[in-house]
């Protein structure tokens, strides 16, 4: 036993390289599906947190009629019995000094719909006002400021937020809808001299089944409670118009602009795991190829295929919990903090919630885990069935075929030597050529898909009539996109690379022996690599304008036409330099190939 679990720790050492790549690969595939997938709750759960901390209210009840609502309309809706308190207020939307303005009559002691306030104090005198906080839309008031109203001077005492008015283009106005909001101001209910009617009735329900803002279940929870609340109020629908959180202009944008990112969320990461599960089933493949002899060894001196297996699923098992361990720790904490500032350009944000949500990591690190293991045990298997004195003996070299190229006599004929061997090399070992290609080209796509995104993040989102400029949004997302591409690329090419140069060291030893020099041998091995990195890119940028095409149509804007020519060039050039900087670090690992290697081999 003893023995045994040495040989499983020397595997850890002699592969150390491949075991630092594979957990790299998994850490920087778990952390991008984790932290994009945890944007949108992140930015939500801030949201909800808000919601509570002020309990804003669940519905508005607005009176189309110039009397307004009376106490015993108050008391009708109180009534229900999902209704746990509601007040009734003023909100008169008119114009004073030629700006379009809202006027609140407010009860600032009431538990439902919370303002903030952010300076001075909230209005406790006839003549006193706290006014909305600036945005692009609303004017900017300093407290000791005066406005005019009704033949009556008010001054500012406070500056105050309005949990149901969060969007930086502020609200539009009710009397003139294709105008926004200039003056939002607030007086004291039971300080106030003017003759205005109760127009609004803010409901806070009683929610008994704790759903939350963002979610469907509650938006159906409401349509239902107005349904309710239109049959026992008796309330006319010419004289009332109910209004939800869904009607609220700046819930909207933020519950389209997660949508919108959701879609980001459920693409990308979905490509990330394929090329990440591809790079985890050559690098299991290869290594259990390499080690039949021992594996032949093991099952000669009567160890179980079990404990075989365990050798190796363990190898599979620790590099796979190292990577998503970290990949999901990473992942929950930095993608969503850092893009969190990011929608304070559409919106005034909230302080950013401790809530974290790592459920998308957790789904694709099961898929991860399981695929690790079923691909490590179905190729320990496949190794297992032959005879212990077969795999004691070298895999036979694969038989050269002649290539398509070399039916063309004036091509191949004019080709050198080094060129022929290399492409002979590279269509000789199917396997390895298509894995390469199949990595590269989805690292290529997400690039390009990413830049792509860069491109049309300008683009202005109407939003029920309201637009929303995405830029300061989705470019932090694209550029995000665009690094985790890059090294995941980075990775992917170097985890290839070195197992192409670990199983073939005696034949770059040989080629050492007959004299080759050290910039040949380097350009024998990288030839094939960048030939085989090339048609990956060559083959990944349209595979990645596809991926735009279908993102596109699921975001609702933007379209190929926009991308600029420079984010193809940029993409191809992008991807092209990692080969050089992945060739530039492995080249080192070639020289320290020892020539007597190729004595060495059993023929």
């Amino acid at each position: 036993m003893k023995t045994y679990l040495l040989s499983i720790l020397k595997t850890f050492k002699k592969n150390f390289l491949r075991f630092l790549s594979l957990v790299l690969i998994i850490l920087v595939g778990i952390c991008f599906v984790t932290g994009v997938g945890g944007i949108t709750p992140k930015v939500e759960n801030s949201f909800e947190d808000y919601y509570s901390q002020y309990n804003v209210a669940d519905l508005i009840i607005k009176s189309k009629a110039t009397t307004g609502f009376s106490d015993d309309d108050l008391d009708k809706v109180k009534a229900d019995s999902q209704v746990k308190d509601a007040i009734s207020l003023t909100s008169i939307d008119t114009t004073i000094s030629d700006e379009e303005s809202r006027i609140y009559v407010y009860d600032f002691d009431s538990s439902i719909n919370k303002l903030e306030l952010l300076e001075g104090s909230l209005p406790d005198e006839a003549d006193e006002i706290a006014v909305e906080e600036s945005s692009a839309t609303i004017k900017k008031r300093a407290l000791g400021d005066t406005v005019s109203y009704m033949g009556m001077d008010f001054e500012v005492t406070g500056i105050v937020k309005n949990p149901l008015m969060y969007s930086k283009d502020g609200d539009a106005s009710i009397t003139n809808t294709d105008e926004s909001l200039s003056l939002v101001m607030y007086l004291n209910a039971d300080k106030n001299v003017l003759p205005l009617p109760k127009t609004d009735i803010f409901v806070d329900l009683k929610n008994p089944d704790s759903y939350k803002y963002f979610t469907q279940d509650y938006l159906d929870y409401v349509d239902k409670e107005k349904d309710s609340l239109k049959k026992l109020s008796g309330f006319s629908s010419e004289d009332v118009s109910y209004l939800g959180l869904s009607e609220n202009k700046s819930y909207e944008i933020l519950k389209n602009l997660g949508e919108k990112v959701n879609v980001i969320a459920a693409i990308f990461p979905a490509f990330f795991i394929v090329v990440v599960a591809l790079v985890v089933l050559t690098t299991m493949t290869r290594m259990i190829d390499e080690e039949r002899s021992l594996i032949g060894c093991y099952s000669s001196l009567g160890y179980s295929k079990a404990k075989i297996r365990f050798k190796y699923l363990t190898f599979g098992l620790i590099s796979s919990l190292i990577g998503i361990a970290s990949g999901i720790t990473t992942g929950i904490y930095l993608l969503p903090n850092l893009i969190y500032p990011a929608f304070g350009n559409v919106l005034i944000l909230p302080t950013i919630t401790k809530t974290v949500s790592y459920l998308t990591g957790l789904i694709s690190s099961i898929g991860m885990l399981a695929a690790t293991l079923i691909v490590t045990l179905l190729v320990t298997n496949k190794s297992l069935k032959e005879t212990p004195a077969s795999l004691l003996l070298p895999l036979a070299p694969k038989p050269g075929k002649k290539i398509l190229l070399e039916r063309i006599p004036f091509i191949w004929k004019h080709l050198k030597f080094k060129y022929k061997s290399a492409i002979r090399n590279i269509f000789r070992y199917q396997g390895r050529l298509w894995m390469v290609i199949i990595s590269v080209l989805g690292s290529s796509a997400l690039v390009m898909a990413g830049l792509g995104i860069y491109d049309v993040s300008g683009a202005v989102l109407d939003i029920d009539g309201i637009k929303v400029n995405l830029t300061s949004t989705l470019q932090p997302i694209a550029l995000i996109v665009i690094f985790f591409a890059m090294a995941l690329s980075v990775l992917v090419l170097f985890n290839l690379t070195n197992m192409n140069i670990g199983e073939r060291q005696k034949e770059i030893a040989t080629l050492k022996v007959l004299g080759y020099k050290t910039l040949e041998v380097d350009s024998y091995v990288f030839r094939e690599i960048f030939a085989m990195s090339l048609m990956g890119i060559i083959l990944g940028i349209p595979t990645g304008l596809g991926l735009l095409y279908f993102i596109f149509k699921y975001l609702d804007f933007g379209s190929i036409a926009d991308i600029k020519w420079s984010s193809y060039l940029l993409a191809f050039v992008i991807s092209l330099s990692f080969i050089g900087i992945v060739d530039l670090l492995l080249s080192r690992k070639i020289h320290k190939i020892d020539m007597n290697d190729s004595l060495k081999s059993v023929e």
